[in-house]
């Protein structure tokens, strides 16, 4: 699945993370209840983005982050940045993510890519709502220098 690509950058851990959902879904396909069209992928969907987070927690990824660093209190998280400047093409954005130290890209994408709350996100990768508050903004402030650099380049 795709989905746990986005999550895991080891092609080895990705597919292991792939077998766990796989078997997860198979285990909880008799729970299954349909509720529209689209209803099984986003299920399946879900089931594939615990598995890779699960992955990430039980590799250590997040227990290295250097909370004195973040300093999460300093930062206004949900205010955007000012004169954000346009976004690259999406093949561009997409890597200049991917360049992204991994906890911060995860935070990034459970919140961007799946619609995740700090709350939702915290529980999923057992960190604080302040840790992921903090990693979002370190994010998208990388994020902003890497779209500044790409423009300047462009021109």
């Amino acid at each position: 699945m795709y989905v746990i690509g986005l999550y895991l950058r080891d092609r080895e851990e990705a597919e292991d993370a792939l077998q766990e959902a796989f078997v997860r879904i198979f285990d909880s396909l008799p729970r299954f209840r349909r509720h529209g069209n689209g209803s099984l992928f986003a299920w399946m969907r879900s089931i594939a983005v615990h598995a890779a987070c699960d992955h990430l927690r039980n590799a250590d990824a997040f227990r290295k982050v250097d909370l004195d660093e973040l300093q999460p209190e300093l930062y206004p998280v949900e205010d955007p940045p000012d004169k954000a400047p346009p976004s690259p093409p999406m093949d561009e954005l997409r890597q200049m993510i991917a360049r992204l130290p991994l906890h911060q890209q995860t935070v990034f994408k459970l919140r961007y890519f799946e619609n995740k709350r700090h709350e939702e996100i915290a529980r999923e990768l057992h960190i604080k709502e302040k840790t992921s508050s903090s990693l979002l903004w370190h994010a998208r402030e990388k994020l902003r220098k890497m779209i500044q650099k790409y423009w300047e380049e462009q021109q």
